[in-house]
């Protein structure tokens, strides 16, 4: 089925912090990989839309564990898009081991803006097909995580290796400033969640804060107008 993509790969030492949890920059790479490619199957890559003057842009990423990887464990990663609605482009992932138990599920929420303006552009027709997979990885609709205070923890300025041919620091680069915001993720994640607001460029600085209570942290960044341009949720068990 063209409309479903599964590849395999094997998670190295580098994939996972010093509480066991794989990472969460190298999940979010996982399911870029996995949209990246796939985009490429079903005619809808990079190059493709930037030739209509499009650009992908990934507007939040959630995702749930629901089982434990190791070091060196083979892992099969299954990615299949929803059918385009008016807010947007669903993609849906499934990290699991070899015989198939889940490991990982998670959705990722895309845009199309305008590679010129950049602002958002409404188009239905996108893919040359109908058939689209219904099965959704995660089972209630995914939230924005909702305005909340926090305490400044710190600012980081993105250097050139954290931008994509978008021209933007891209999207996993997001979940290591939450990293770096909350001195690491302390405990098991349950749950990771990233709302992009606003593209941050190269050399724009962020100051972020965080919250941390119990079995919950919350990350934002904002630029020097104090505009938000990420927050992100991590639930630990």
């Amino acid at each position: 089925d063209v409309m479903k993509y599964t590849f395999e790969l094997a998670l190295n030492e580098e994939s996972f912090d010093n509480s066991g949890n794989i990472r969460p920059n190298k999940i979010l790479s996982i399911f870029e990989q996995a949209a990246t490619t796939h985009g490429n199957m079903l005619g809808v890559s990079f190059e493709n839309m930037l030739k209509k003057g499009l650009l992908w842009v990934v507007t939040r990423v959630y995702y749930n564990v629901c089982g434990k990887a190791n070091v060196g464990q083979q892992v099969k990663v299954t990615t299949w898009p929803l059918a385009p609605s008016r807010v947007g482009y669903e993609r849906d992932y499934v990290v699991s081991d070899l015989e198939g138990n889940p490991i990982i599920k998670g959705v990722s929420n895309w845009a199309l803006i305008d590679s010129e303006t950049r602002k958002l552009a409404a188009v239905t027709q996108l893919y040359n097909t109908d058939n689209f997979c219904e099965e959704r990885a995660v089972g209630e609709r995914v939230r924005r995580i909702k305005k909340f205070e926090a305490d400044a923890v710190g600012s980081i300025v993105p250097d050139a290796s954290m931008i994509d041919r978008n021209g933007h620091v891209n999207n996993t680069n997001y979940a290591v400033f939450a990293e770096k915001a909350l001195g690491g993720f302390a405990g098991n994640i349950s749950a990771f969640q990233i709302d992009y607001h606003r593209e941050v460029m190269c050399g724009q600085p962020l100051s972020l804060s965080a919250l941390s209570c119990s079995g919950n942290a919350l990350v934002k960044g904002e630029d020097a107008e104090g505009a938000l341009m990420f927050c992100c949720s991590v639930d630990f068990s």
